[in-house]
């Protein structure tokens, strides 16, 4: 689906959300010893900026619902800020929820209602936690359209900013998808399915091999051509490092398979990340990061297929509906 056509078709309901809110709450947080709805006014002009951040151009707001809570999080007391949206989405009508605590950080999110995959901890673990790919940043309330126009002057343009773009669109997808199957493999190995393990290290090491060719396009839009053999042998050393997790699952140890893990996983990507000895002299994340800043493309659109991986691929609508209305949570939240 183009872009441009989704923004207009994305629909948050304007009816009530169900009665009991507060039951969806405590659906969200089961360990909430209080929880208190709380009926806020947002300013107009706040209400508008956060409709245009997350693509909505016309229409009503969402039944947005207010809460403050009281629960146990990591076994100690903790007051935290929770909002509830109702969405509708292909396969039917659902309710996000989700729940911040003093700093900000999310804490959880559910879906309620008729949810499928976009449900499920895979996908919202892109959300949730201090060191969440995807959060509120300093982007995040800039007009979704800003992100779109970004997007088709990637597609459409020809000059050096588009080729920027594109190359950094492309490496941002791929490194999102890498993300969510490394983080498939250590659940895989800390539910002791080694089996599965094996086969998500395979996959893994094929999606970093993968890589490669990207990073042939990424070289000369923003580094010298001296830079890529050592970057190429950084991505080539993680490859095999995943296979060594592959091998190591076949053999059925998890312990073993846990330890390959973050020996040589974790320190591979590491090594790469952090390489710094190219023309832009920063850590390579680092540096990306703030060629995407520079470009208008930062972190925070919440945008599936820019920062956002999708449930699945026959979710990507919802994926994009839910990520949205997680967005239009946050935003509210953070006032």
């Amino acid at each position: 689906m183009h872009f441009a056509s989704w923004i207009s078709s994305l629909t948050l309901l304007a009816a009530s959300a169900p009665p009991s809110g507060e039951e969806d709450v405590r659906a969200l947080l089961p360990e909430a010893t209080t929880v208190r709805s709380l009926a806020l006014a947002w300013p107009e002009e706040e209400l508008r900026a956060i409709a245009m951040a997350v693509g909505r151009t016309e229409g009503p707001d969402p039944a947005f619902q207010y809460f403050e809570v009281e629960a146990a999080v990591d076994g100690k007391s903790a007051k935290l800020r929770a909002g509830l949206v109702p969405v509708q989405g292909k396969w039917g009508a659902m309710r996000v929820a989700a729940a911040v605590d003093e700093r900000g950080t999310v804490v959880r999110i559910k879906i309620l209602g008729d949810s499928k995959n976009v449900a499920e901890e895979s996908f919202l673990s892109q959300f949730v936690g201090r060191w969440a790919p995807v959060q509120i940043g300093p982007n995040s309330r800039l007009s979704l359209s800003s992100l779109v126009e970004k997007r088709k002057e990637a597609e459409e343009g020809s000059g050096e900013e588009a080729a920027k773009l594109r190359t950094l669109f492309h490496l941002k997808e791929k490194m999102d998808e890498i993300q969510l199957r490394a983080d498939g493999l250590l659940g895989a190995i800390d539910r002791g399915d080694l089996q599965v393990a094996a086969a998500q290290a395979r996959n893994l090491s094929k999606e970093i091999g993968d890589v490669k060719p990207l990073w042939k396009d990424f070289a000369p839009v923003f580094l010298d051509a001296k830079d890529l053999p050592a970057i190429q042998a950084l991505v080539d050393a993680t490859s095999k490092a995943c296979d060594e997790v592959a091998a190591s699952a076949g053999k059925g140890d998890a312990k073993a398979t846990r330890d390959v893990y973050f020996q040589a996983v974790e320190r591979a990507c590491g090594r790469c990340h952090g390489y710094d000895d190219h023309r832009l002299r920063k850590p390579l994340q680092k540096a990306i990061g703030e060629q995407r800043d520079a470009l208008g493309i930062g972190q925070g659109f919440f945008l599936v297929g820019h920062d956002v991986v999708p449930a699945g691929p026959h979710t990507i609508d919802d994926s994009r509906v839910v990520a949205l209305a997680i967005k239009e949570i946050l935003l509210r939240l953070a006032k």
